[in-house]
């Protein structure tokens, strides 16, 4: 397969709400044509809670000195992930998923396996670890057969094309009355996992000020932004059936945003192709999985892919991931397959650990491609000129001017008036935002 853009047949598979422990489950894509068959659930309820409390403990204790034979908390992962792998494909769901594997490979394509699970109590599990035993090996640990959460939506997503840097708009939120976040190291650790990415201008990072709902709003109006990256808190409002951020308001406190809210502010944003959720506290709550229910949302009102997190990460993880996900995905491979290639990075690097099935991905894209990354002529690169405020500092994007003028508005507005900021959108070909600057001067 090209490393720097897989090609995948799919494989997608739909879990259909059932009685008891059995649900039908319908091969409704494949290249080896459709099936349906029934599954019957491996575990009860109480079997259940027990192996998701060995599965979190095995996340809790990850990472320790390596081993030749595997421990009881990993036996207990691969187990589970074995007895799902059996449950989800048996039968005719088996005999056309080892015959689309046979076809993708023939044609040195990958096999996307695309999950679209109804039951809400089977699609808050961590299918991410599937544990095929005859490869004996975790199927998404595989950039050939990376999982995805699919949500299947009339309109076609169509990729952006982009010159880099990727813009990412990170945002941190830490209220009172929630524990409180170390905002100097989660910052730090996302700065040193695409330090080499931004000096080689392939992706540019802006955190957002402020920890309102109206300084995400604000800050969207000043783009393009193709990536929201979110590091906060989170949860899951029963009583509406959907799942919220931990925000805050003027004085501090806690604010929701729920889903249905974050997802009008950030849907209209044409730019915007991925949003990533990462909560510090973990992203499952009981039986609900608190980000699964914010992220299919978010697909579903139009955001073309969303990466959350279903526990708690390490910073060594964390970092890990960041790097090889946002590597991969500037080098414009599919976003299933950046993150099969981050997934791979946190097994390589993180010894011992089984954190690599945390990030859960949903997308509606159809082929995961969600940028066109075009490479900068040297030529356009030696004729882009900074914009210098009076103080000295300088900005060579509209990421990096919105950060400066926000630290130093007199400056900027005076820059704004005279003429200086239209020019030099001009100069960087945002004749957009040289538009509203010269009706704004007006």
């Amino acid at each position: 397969m090209d490393s720097s853009r897989s090609t995948y047949l799919d494989f997608e598979l739909e879990i259909e709400p059932g009685r008891g422990r059995e649900y039908p489950v319908a091969v409704v894509r494949s290249p080896a044509c459709v099936a349906c068959e029934t599954m019957i659930f491996p575990y009860d309820e109480l079997a259940l809670e027990n192996r998701l409390d060995k599965l979190q403990l095995a996340l809790l204790r990850s990472g320790g000195d390596r081993r030749t034979v595997l421990t009881d908390d990993e036996e207990a992962v691969q187990d589970f992930g074995r007895t799902l792998f059996n449950a989800l494909l048996s039968g005719d769901v088996r005999s056309r998923y080892d015959v689309s594997q046979e076809v993708a490979a023939k044609q040195d394509k990958g096999l996307r396996l695309k999950l679209r699970i109804q039951p809400p109590n089977l699609a808050a599990l961590p299918w991410e670890y599937l544990y095929d035993p005859r490869q004996a090996e975790y199927v998404c640990l595989s950039r050939t057969t990376p999982i995805v959460r699919y949500i299947a939506l009339p309109r076609a997503i169509q990729p952006l094309t982009v010159t880099p840097p990727l813009c990412i708009l990170g945002m941190i939120a830490s209220s009172h009355g929630l524990s409180t976040l170390d905002v100097a190291r989660e910052k730090g650790r996302v700065e040193r996992a695409i330090q080499g990415l931004q000096r080689q201008g392939l992706v540019e990072l802006t955190w957002l000020t402020g920890q309102t709902w109206r300084d995400v709003q604000r800050t969207m109006r000043f783009g393009p932004w193709h990536v929201f990256h979110f590091i906060g808190h989170g949860g899951f409002d029963r009583n509406n059936d959907e799942g919220f951020l931990a925000l805050a308001d003027e004085e501090g406190e806690i604010s929701r945003l729920s889903a249905t809210q974050l997802g009008r502010l950030l849907a209209d944003h044409r730019y915007l192709r991925l949003t990533l959720l990462n909560s510090c506290e973990g992203a499952r709550g009981g039986k609900q999985d608190i980000f699964s229910s914010t992220a299919s949302l978010l697909v579903r009102r139009g955001i073309p892919a969303v990466l959350a997190m279903q526990y708690e990460i390490s910073d060594r993880a964390a970092i890990e991931f960041a790097r090889a996900f946002y590597e991969a995905l500037a080098d414009g491979m599919p976003v299933d397959a950046a993150a099969c290639e981050a997934r791979k990075a946190i097994s390589l690097a993180v010894h011992n650990t089984v954190e690599w099935g945390t990030p859960v991905l949903y997308m509606r894209s159809r082929d995961g491609v969600l940028f066109s990354v075009q490479k900068p002529e040297k030529s356009l690169r030696r004729e882009t000129q900074p914009i210098c405020l009076p103080a000295g500092q300088e900005a060579r994007s509209v990421p990096q001017w919105v950060k400066l003028a926000e630290q130093n508005w007199e400056q900027a507005a005076q820059l704004l008036c005279d003429g200086t900021l239209e020019k030099w959108l001009v100069q960087i070909r945002r004749a957009d935002l040289a538009k509203k600057a010269k009706a704004v001067r007006k």
